[in-house]
């Protein structure tokens, strides 16, 4: 019996063709996808496409990478050792070698993507990474299958074969070099960093109200710092967030700042025109303009192994079988208490909306988010169904409230032609009206100002409100949790890459 011919191709390199043959596909059509959905002045495409993936397209992007990764290193070493060898260059080693510079950068600028780093080195982290990643990589790429189909199309079951006169060996590279960059990538040792905790002291009964929150000394708690970016209409979409954290027997306390350069409370309110109204909404897919500044706060309510080391990107924005939805929607095979301040349908009346995520319900309007409780929103939209007039007008001005944001229920009257008839053309009316938040889902109260370098937000929420749908604080535990900042944009918000943890310190 003759003996097969031996490959000129190492073991181990054939082995790892096949997985650089599968990720390469995976992180360009995903990274494509991650630009489709990035902001505006940003991305390479200022609109999302149906065939580009939706949902968890960021999670499938880092996992893409945690196989590629280790699988392009260990490839490198072996084709320079073989261009040491053979250094004739023709077109097919030119597009291997910008493989290899492509793959090499854009493992190296990952790290300014998804650790904290400041604001000019994510840019340029940002620039560099897209360029390698959906410019050079591709074409390279594409060379390499052009030539692989025709000119060396002989020699593709000596690349690809890998049973023939196998090295098992030397396939423990593989899972070495996959567990130091799976480590450095997703930051696994986060737990035993101080860097990445929330912590709070325990301080004295703090007295009724939030002023009594608002007046504690915060410069004692550590601070928490991190940069949300690739926000709509922040500033090269990056806001710098800055957490602090205390407690008592029965509260904590969250101190949230964020920077951004202007208040906004508008919520798509209705204009008085010379001809009727206007309804100020731009998009109802993708609002940029005509929307409230918001903030929010997710955390497991049970230990999430997954959430632990992707964060948002697995457990927020999810996908549907059936249906794409370009930013997203919130829903997690497991339950994640949510806090979500809105400048004027929520903080305008001093709570963050206390909601939670879970499986998803296609026929709900708000899919997999729900409200504690089962409660509606103690805000409406006020709006006819046909968007040709408001439903209320305010009594007088003096329930107009957070810049013209919110219409204070108790101070709306019906709308009448009447009643129209006396407001000057182009006066804004409210386009929501707020109530008070009780029951479950008005357990989280707060209170904000705005000044010149951005939002201050105190927060108070009991360490156990009996509630199923909230996460429980215990003193000397920690919880995972994440944050994200919208600047008057209604779905593309600033987040972090890193997940965080608070602890209860005793």
């Amino acid at each position: 019996m003759t003996e097969k011919k031996k490959s000129p191709y190492h073991h181990l390199f054939r082995v790892l063709h096949w997985v650089l043959a599968l990720t390469m596909p995976l992180l360009i059509y995903t990274g494509i996808g991650l630009h489709s959905v990035a902001r505006p002045d940003w991305s390479l495409i200022n609109a999302y496409v149906s065939w580009f993936p939706g949902g968890q397209i960021m999670f499938w992007h880092l996992l893409g990478a945690l196989c590629f990764v280790p699988a392009v290193l260990i490839s490198s070493v072996i084709f320079l050792k073989r261009y040491q060898a053979n250094s004739v260059w023709t077109w097919r080693w030119v597009a291997n070698f910008l493989l290899v510079i492509g793959a090499v950068v854009s493992f190296i600028t990952a790290f300014g993507l998804l650790y904290n780093t400041p604001n000019g080195l994510y840019q340029v982290s940002r620039f560099i990474h897209s360029v390698s990643g959906l410019a050079i990589l591709p074409l390279a790429f594409l060379v390499h299958v052009v030539l692989a189909l025709t000119i060396h199309i002989k020699v593709l079951p000596f690349v690809f074969f890998p049973f023939r006169h196998a090295k098992w060996s030397t396939l423990v590279w593989i899972p070495i070099i996959g567990v130091v960059t799976t480590l450095l990538l997703l930051q696994l040792p986060a737990k035993k960093t101080s860097g990445h905790f929330l912590n709070a002291e325990k301080v004295a009964a703090v007295g009724e109200g939030m002023p009594a929150v608002q007046a504690l000394d915060w410069s004692e708690a550590k601070p928490l710092k991190t940069h949300l970016v690739n926000g709509v209409g922040f500033d090269k979409g990056v806001s710098k967030l800055e957490l602090r954290a205390k407690y008592d027997e029965t509260y904590l306390y969250v101190r949230a700042i964020w920077t951004d350069s202007t208040e906004n409370t508008d919520y798509w309110p209705v204009k008085r025109t010379a001809e009727g109204w206007e309804y100020m909404q731009s998009s109802v897919a993708d609002e940029q303009s005509m929307y409230e500044d918001k903030f929010a706060m997710i955390f497991p309510i049970e230990e999430d192994p997954l959430f632990n080391k992707f964060g948002c990107a697995t457990s927020c924005h999810q996908s549907s079988d059936t249906e794409r939805f370009p930013y997203g929607y919130k829903a997690s095979k497991e339950p994640f208490d949510v806090w979500h301040w809105k400048s004027s349908r929520s903080g305008a009346v001093g709570f963050m909306d206390d909601k939670y995520w879970h499986t998803a319900d296609m026929e709900r309007k708000d899919v997999g988010r729900y409200g504690d409780g089962g409660q509606p929103g103690p805000y409406t939209k006020n709006i006819t169904k046909d968007h040709t007039r408001p439903l209320y007008l305010p009594k007088d001005d003096s329930y107009v409230i957070n810049k013209g944001g919110a219409l204070l229920r108790e101070g709306a009257v019906e709308y009448t032609e009447e009643l129209a008839a006396d407001i000057p053309v182009g006066t804004l009316i409210p386009g929501v009206v707020v109530s008070p938040f009780t029951g479950d889902r008005g357990d989280v109260h707060c209170i904000s100002e705005f000044n010149e370098k951005g939002h201050t937000l105190w927060i108070r929420r009991k360490l156990n409100t009996g509630n199923k749908d909230d996460v429980v604080f215990v003193p000397g535990e920690s919880v995972a949790f994440a944050a994200s900042a919208f600047d008057h944009a209604a779905k593309r918000h600033a987040y972090h890459m890193t997940p965080y943890r608070l602890r209860l310190k005793k």
